[in-house]
């Protein structure tokens, strides 16, 4: 636990201790003998805080650690040299099922709450219970702060879907699915917990949507006709001169316009939701961003259009085109830039056209593209699509490699991205970015892995079961303490 703290806030601690916690060391040892599943947990939570690809001591304690714990799970009966820790049942398959890149803090703080043990001991060689740890005044705080969280996320839930209603976007002639408009709100709220973050979080739900909306239009449901006229529309009264000024022309009478219906809808969407997050990032910035946020959206737009163009024309880019490409596509700007501009920190134009915040945003947005590609190719593929990471590199490959040796290698990069994502957010020597700009970023990589988890759950019309699970823990079930 020492040894994950210290890491994820920027210490530079050497994995090297953990080689005496190698597989046949442990069960030398007094915690092997009595095969105690608690501190292998541990043990497999720490392997996880990997910051370069080539940790051989972590890579092994994770491989060990993860058959230990999969034994455990698989065994029928509970054996007698289990160390009596009556929570440990529970914590088991979710840290193997949630691993540090894959949780949602709200919902790991709800897990901890109710499975926590007031009265807690460990036995080793006699009996130990801390009195100022565990009690039952911790307890109680941290049921009181779920409960009261709960009740602010259902405001803004309700402030999201009135968001939803008056933006017009239900009046478009294609669908949103209702387990994509959830999602979008309801992963922020779980990741993005602070009290205080309510623009923050509503900003990102918005944001989210829109990103899903667009990309919805720009590849199946709009034509080439109606993708350059939202992008006419965006440079016509969204005129921007330069990065960072005050100069913005956005008076718009779309009614004089000559476009379709849906492009008006999309558009004055965008344009409204832009300019109110452009006035609360003022309030906190002290200037205005409103071009920078148009031209993030501008960009988008393109980008889109470009791939709507490969499809259209049968057109097959290369690799490195695709994934340059799909850096901005990934729709991941609109999200995060407008989020670090409400969260705090004041951010001036050289952070935000540095070299490290470029590096970080190219990072976790290729991240996500892998993470999308991956997960959604089988699905991609029945429906007749061939661009994405996994078709190109079968068709310039020219059949050197099988598919699944190509997928087993983009997983590879998914891991190598995941790793050097947590080296960026937790180093401290050396960054010109405040931390909570950099842990923005890793909050959305760990929204993106369950996004991206199950495709079914995306693209499904009603709500599946995972979703609803979901919005009960952050929106409709607070935790009653037993008297």
């Amino acid at each position: 636990m020492a040894f994950r703290l210290l890491r994820l806030h920027g210490y530079n601690v050497s994995s090297d201790a953990f080689d005496r916690f190698s597989e046949d060391r442990f069960y030398n040892s007094l915690l092997g003998y009595l095969r105690d599943v608690e501190a292998v947990l541990e043990l497999r939570k720490a392997s996880h805080i990997v910051l370069h690809s080539n940790d051989l001591v972590l890579e092994e304690l994770n491989s060990w650690t993860q058959h230990f714990l999969e034994e455990y799970l698989s065994s029928s009966s509970k054996n007698a040299y289990k160390l009596p820790s009556n929570h440990i049942d529970h914590e088991v398959p979710f840290a193997m099922r949630f691993p540090h890149h894959a949780y949602l803090d709200f919902i790991l703080n709800r897990r901890s709450i109710e499975h926590y043990d007031a009265h807690q001991k460990r036995i080793l060689k006699s009996s130990y219970c801390s009195m100022n740890l565990p009690n039952k005044e911790f307890l109680k705080l941290g049921v009181d702060n779920f409960n009261h969280s709960q009740l602010l996320f259902l405001e803004e839930f309700n402030l999201f879907n009135k968001w939803f209603m008056e933006s017009g976007l239900e009046k478009l002639h294609f669908p949103i699915s209702k387990a994509k408009a959830a999602y979008s709100f309801l992963t922020v709220a779980a990741t993005l917990t602070s009290p205080e973050l309510r623009e923050a979080r509503l900003t990102w739900a918005k944001q989210s949507l829109l990103g899903c909306v667009v990309d919805d239009f720009f590849d199946v449901w709009g034509t080439e006709d109606e993708h350059i006229n939202l992008i006419q529309l965006m440079e016509k009264y969204g005129l921007y001169y330069a990065f960072g000024t005050l100069d913005c022309k956005w008076d718009a009478d779309v009614d004089k316009e000559s476009c379709s219906e849906t492009v008006k809808i999309i558009f004055l969407a965008l344009k409204k939701t832009i300019y109110e997050i452009a006035a609360e990032a003022y309030e906190v910035q002290g200037r205005s961003v409103l071009n920078h946020l148009i031209q993030i959206t501008l960009d988008l737009l393109r980008y889109e259009l470009k791939e709507a163009e490969w499809c259209r024309n049968k057109c097959v880019p290369g690799i490195e085109e695709y994934e340059r490409n799909g850096i901005i596509s990934m729709a991941l700007g609109p999200i995060i830039i407008p989020v670090m501009y409400l969260i705090g920190p004041k951010l001036s134009q050289s952070v935000i056209e540095s070299d490290e915040y470029n590096y970080l945003f190219e990072l976790v947005s290729i991240y996500g593209r892998y993470l999308n590609d991956v997960n959604g190719y089988q699905r991609e593929k029945e429906e007749g699509k061939f661009i994405n990471s996994i078709s190109l590199r079968l068709i310039h490959g020219r059949g050197e490699e099988r598919e699944e040796e190509i997928i087993k290698k983009i997983q590879s990069k998914i891991e190598d991205r995941r790793k050097e994502l947590v080296r960026l957010v937790s180093k401290e020597e050396g960054s010109k970015m405040p931390r909570e700009v950099r842990d923005v970023n890793w909050k959305m990589s760990r929204s993106l892995h369950l996004i991206y988890k199950k495709e079914d759950v995306i693209h499904a019309k009603e709500m599946p079961n995972e979703v609803l699970n979901i919005r009960d823990i952050v929106l409709n079930s607070p935790i009653i303490l037993d008297s």
